[in-house]
């Protein structure tokens, strides 16, 4: 499957069927502060972050 689902799956119009965005585990606080740091970095450096969000795909 395609994530996130087009916005002309069916699934949207399924009243019995619920979205719910993706998450898979609890956060770690130690490891999302390790994340945030490197993003920090890359952004002063002007790099590409890592795990950044895509607007355009709706997540």
């Amino acid at each position: 499957e395609e994530e996130p689902l087009p916005s002309n799956h069916l699934f949207w119009n399924r009243p019995k069927i619920m979205i719910t965005p993706h998450i898979a585990a609890v956060t770690d606080p130690k490891e999302a502060a390790k994340q945030i740091l490197e993003n920090y970095k890359r952004s002063l450096s002007g790099m590409e972050l890592i795990n950044s969000i895509e607007r355009k795909k709706g997540y």
